[in-house]
This record gives structure tokens, C-alpha cells and sequence, in this order.
């Protein structure tokens, strides 16, 4: 199958080409509507910023949610790097998908891929890992997060470093902060910025 034929590598290209844009109506309230209380989960940040508070996607293509939602990842992403939003996350592996006789085990490709664990509860994500585009969402589950170097090349999508990250959630007061800052609603004192000082 050629990159063209894989809708995933389709909207990675354009993502990466495209510059976020906050949806209309979307402030700070916004985060009032995410669940999991102080830390929601990256999926529905990541439709936050991609679609608005209602995530309305009626007429858009799968190739062009996708690239939304990469493109919102990314700009999220960056945000982490620079220490204005904090994940939270359980590092982990993508657990092989054949028995050495190539037959499919549970989690292969007729099932949804299994993850080991491998640390015992989720933790803080070092800033630094973000930095340089180095995170992306997984080609696999866009709930998770891999590395960018992997989810770039679907010749390594079904090893055990195609996936880094799972059960990842957002800091929602960082996040709300975050989003002041992005809407200019929030003032010097607050971020240590002056206000109308482009942000990373």
C-alpha cells in the first residue's frame, strides 16, 4: 500500500503544513464541559481544540478530522514543551501482534493491538519530551501518543515503540490557563508574559 492509500500518513502531511486555529466560542468555560474532572483526557482536549465546545464534525471527511485533530495534538504539544500545560501518562509498549509461526494473537489485526505497561501508574510527562515536534498522536489509537519519528513510517507502526504513552490526561487548570492566555482574557500578573506577547 502506498502513503498515499493510508489515510493517517495523508493527514500527518497536512497537519504539518497547517497552522491550529481556535474554533469559534472557545474560551476558558470550554474546559467545564470535559470529563475526568481535574485531569480530563486527551481525547476530548485534543476534539476540544479541534472542533469547538460542540465537536460538531458533520461534512468533513475522515482525513480532514484527522488532520484537525493533529494539528490541535501539535499545537497542544508545543504548549507542553514550554511548560504551559501539564500530561499526565502511563508509559507503555504495543505488545507483538503475530506468534512466531505468523499466526495473529489476541490484539492482532483482528482485534484492537494490546499495550504492556510499563510503569505502574501514570506520571507526570517531562516537558522535554515534547520539544522539536518529538510527540505525535499514535497512527494505531489516537488516544495515545507515540513518537513522531514513528508514527511517520508505518513500516515500524506494529513494533513495541510504535506506541509511548496511554491513559494520558491533561492538567485542567494549566489547560484552562492555557486557554486564557490563548483568548487574551488573563492578565500579566497571572502568566509572567505581558499580554499580547506572541505565545510559543
Amino acid at each position: 500500500m502506498n502513503e498515499e492509500d493510508i489515510p493517517f500518513i495523508v493527514a500527518w502531511h497536512e497537519a504539518k503544513e497547517r497552522d491550529w486555529q481556535a474554533p469559534p466560542g472557545f474560551c476558558r468555560d470550554c474546559v467545564k464541559d470535559l470529563s475526568g474532572g481535574d485531569l480530563p483526557p486527551l481525547k476530548e482536549v485534543i476534539d476540544l481544540l479541534a472542533f469547538g465546545r460542540t465537536t460538531r464534525t458533520v461534512g468533513l471527511s475522515d482525513i480532514e478530522m484527522l488532520t484537525r485533530r493533529l494539528t490541535a495534538a501539535r499545537r497542544l504539544f508545543k504548549a507542553a514543551a514550554f511548560e504551559d500545560v501539564e500530561f499526565f501518562g502511563r508509559r507503555c509498549e504495543l505488545l507483538k501482534l503475530r506468534h512466531a509461526d505468523g499466526t495473529p494473537i489476541a490484539g492482532g489485526p483482528m482485534g484492537p493491538p494490546l499495550l504492556r505497561s510499563l510503569s505502574l501508574v501514570a506520571r507526570r510527562i517531562d516537558p522535554q519530551e515534547f520539544v522539536g515536534d518529538r510527540l505525535t498522536l499514535c497512527p494505531l489509537n489516537w488516544t495515545w501518543i507515540s513518537l513522531a519519528s514513528v508514527a511517520a513510517d508505518p513500516e515500524i507502526w506494529q513494533r513495541a515503540e510504535s506506541v509511548r504513552y496511554s491513559d494520558v490526561t491533561i492538567d485542567q487548570r494549566s489547560l484552562g490557563e492555557w486557554i486564557e492566555e490563548l483568548t487574551g482574557t488573563v492578565a500579566t500578573a497571572q502568566t509572567g508574559r505581558p499580554k499580547g506577547t506572541p505565545l510559543p
